[in-house]
């Protein structure tokens, strides 16, 4: 249990438990309180850009240079969510949404219900279109005026597609959502939700009791879809615990538990059988 605890307050907080510290050996003249914070850090930015890659991008391997180099940024100050968007709008990962052009029924229901749900909880909504569906920045380059065939079709979306707050219906609102996504990448449905959960976090994070509120409902919420979020408490269903942690984590850290979340969610939908 103990160190349940402490893999949680180091990934979530930043700083090992007291409880499981184990005592350090002090060598006289050295700036052994710096060295050892520099280092807690620096393992603690490598274990979480190692989770980013796997729940991200499908796999635990890039290239080590690379890895390093991403985990220099973070030591130096870069923010998780820099480090995240950047794999997002890579080349690698536009190839994987382009590679993997279509996903099961149980992620685009999965993706289309979390859509819903997100889209409800921004004040400033966003509007959909076919090039939504679309893996990022994609052009045929041997036929750029042609039309992507994974759209074909889906013409009745070429106007705009906005949540309409008004209508009690959200089975229906999801149907919509489901039709316009339903060619689309697994990577590119993780993208987009990505995108979405980011910016109810910019809108709520000058309020930090809003932003603690609206997280902790959201973070249970989440774990009664019995998705494996990586560590137990995580995976908690109590919401005073959440809501904690969120009024104490910096947003960097938050930003990057609900990414965490909504890429694990649809991970795991694609998964299991359509």
């Amino acid at each position: 249990m103990l160190r349940q605890w402490n893999a949680l307050v180091v990934v979530l907080t930043g700083h090992p438990s007291s409880l499981t510290e184990k005592p350090k050996r002090v060598v006289p003249g050295e700036n052994d309180a710096f060295s050892s914070e520099n280092a807690v850090r620096a393992k603690i930015n490598s274990e979480i850009l190692g989770e980013m890659v796997r729940v991200v991008l499908g796999t635990g391997q890039i290239p080590a240079s690379e890895f390093g180099s991403l985990v220099d940024s973070l030591n130096q100050g870069a923010s998780f969510e820099g480090v995240y968007n950047g794999l997002v709008r890579s080349g690698r990962y536009r190839k994987l949404e382009v590679e993997y052009p279509k996903t099961t029924s149980t992620v685009i229901s999965s993706f289309s219900d979390e859509l819903i749900r997100v889209e409800s909880d921004l004040k400033l909504l966003t509007e959909f279109d076919l090039s939504s569906a679309l893996p990022l920045g994609y052009m045929d380059p041997s036929n750029p005026g042609a039309t992507d065939p994974r759209i074909q079709g889906m013409h009745d979306f070429v106007k705009p597609l906005v949540l309409n707050r008004k209508e009690q219906d959200l089975l229906g609102q999801a149907k919509k959502f489901q039709k316009l996504f339903s060619r689309s990448s697994l990577f590119t449905l993780k993208r987009v939700l990505g995108e979405e959960i980011l910016k109810i976090v910019d809108e709520k994070k000058q309020d930090r009791l809003d932003l603690a509120i609206w997280y902790s409902k959201w973070a249970v919420r989440m774990a009664a879809k019995k998705v494996d979020f990586g560590l137990p408490l995580r995976n908690s269903a109590d919401e005073k615990f959440h809501f904690d942690w969120a009024m104490k984590a910096s947003v960097d850290q938050l930003q990057w538990e609900t990414l965490n979340r909504i890429h694990r969610l649809l991970n795991e939908a694609h998964e299991k059988k359509s």
